[in-house]
């Protein structure tokens, strides 16, 4: 018989809110050495009546031991229905068996909806429930979510305060009936293309799972070209909606926010950090990742486009050579790119510097060369009087402190 829980925070602000359609819904969680993050997205999730939570865990043994615990823990305090699949630890040079283990866990979903959410990140409720009710009455739509954000440290001088800036701010619907449409304008028109990436949707599970068959050691087999398939095939399969009234996805960055390019690279903080760049894997002159890539899209192209096969395999390597995907990353050229290219420590010192600071230096470049000085849009911060977000904000500043340990926090 489960132990009675004390309702929380977390519980008392959503106990007049509907939540069973949540049901419908399987989270899936990729987690990879890092206890203290799992624990708390664990906890945190398991508030709320999802059909199911996967575990997808590739720790080292001695982590995973831990992370066996808090799973039980959070079965025995919550009744939570977690399915905890163990996976290799990832030693692989361009981070194949990162995606291969996602899509394997992808495999494992039995709900009608699922959406992926790393062990740094929070999905929102409210947001999620308006993405399955738009699904359930809008079948020609693969996927649907709302607002995503990051979770920052505040840069201001004295100022030791979590606050919340919004991600991909040029997200939006894709409604076009046909498919190759949709595709050209979430993965060429859209720049950066990452704004309409369908990673951190709610989506059909049967398309999720589809879409990482794709993920494969004979496929698509490494970390970068592996997130532009699971990023961007799904506008095949259907259209796309995006509420921008409501929230759906918090990612907790404060931590490496704060820290320094020396500090972030290789750190724990960050997985893709551990893996060469896209720019490093064109350097190594070594075409089988791209060349995977191709022929992957040249099929969706042929059963989704209605392309012949020379048609599809034509248009692609007309469209996708290298500088393509460097471009995947950028909106456009920048000063600030070209003088990164040709003297790296400036764009090691702009990497650090604060907001105001390179919003100056953009609002001064703009005036007088009518250039902007960087090519990513830089926003202010953004203080929200809104009670989910609050609400994740109150379970990071309650927990932090078991960071840098990497303890698991108290299930109870």
């Amino acid at each position: 018989m489960l132990k009675r829980r004390q309702s929380d925070f977390v519980d008392e602000y959503y106990t007049n809110n509907d939540l069973s359609i949540l049901k419908k819904l399987t989270l899936v969680i990729p987690t990879y050495n890092r206890n203290y993050y799992l624990s708390r997205c664990l906890w945190y999730h398991a508030h709320f009546p999802f059909g199911q939570i996967i575990v997808a865990d590739s720790s080292p043994d001695e982590k995973k031991i831990v992370n066996r615990e808090t799973v039980a823990k959070v079965r025995e305090a919550f009744g939570t229905n977690i399915l905890y699949l163990e996976y290799k630890p990832e030693t692989e040079k361009y981070g194949g068996d990162i995606y291969r283990k996602w899509g394997d866990a992808v495999q494992h979903v039995t709900t009608e909806y699922s959406q992926i959410v790393t062990d740094k990140e929070f999905s929102v409720p409210l947001g999620v429930i308006d993405a399955i009710q738009y699904l359930d009455t809008h079948p020609d739509y693969a996927a649907a979510d709302a607002r995503n954000y990051f979770l920052v440290k505040s840069e201001k001088r004295n100022e030791n305060a979590y606050i919340f800036r919004q991600r991909r701010h040029d997200r939006h619907s894709e409604t076009d009936e046909k498919p190759f449409n949709r595709f050209i304008d979430s993965f060429v028109t859209t720049q950066p293309a990452v704004n309409n990436c369908l990673i951190p949707s709610v989506m059909r599970s049967e398309i999720r799972k589809d879409v990482s068959t794709q993920i494969s050691p004979d496929k698509v087999n490494d970390i970068r070209l592996g997130e532009l398939v699971l990023a961007f095939f799904g506008h095949f399969h259907g259209k796309y909606h995006q509420n921008s009234e409501l929230i759906s996805l918090v990612r907790d960055v404060s931590v490496i926010s704060s820290q320094n390019i020396k500090q972030r690279w290789n750190s724990p903080e960050s997985s893709t950090t551990r893996y060469p760049t896209m720019e490093d894997l064109i350097k190594t002159e070594n075409t089988k990742f791209f060349d995977a890539f191709r022929t992957s899209l040249s099929s969706h192209l042929t059963e989704y486009a209605n392309m012949s096969k020379d048609e599809a395999i034509q248009f692609v390597n007309k469209n996708y050579q290298d500088k393509y995907f460097i471009r995947y990353y950028l909106e456009k050229p920048s000063l600030i790119g070209f003088i990164a290219n040709n003297f790296p420590f400036v764009k090691s010192l702009w990497d650090i510097s604060p907001a105001w600071m390179r919003k100056l230096g953009s609002k001064i470049s703009l005036s007088i060369f009518n250039h902007p000085l960087s090519s990513k849009p830089i926003h202010d911060n953004e203080r929200y009087d809104n009670a989910e977000l609050n609400i994740i904000k109150k379970v990071v500043e309650n927990t932090i402190d078991l960071h840098d340990t990497d303890k698991p926090i108290e299930i109870c």
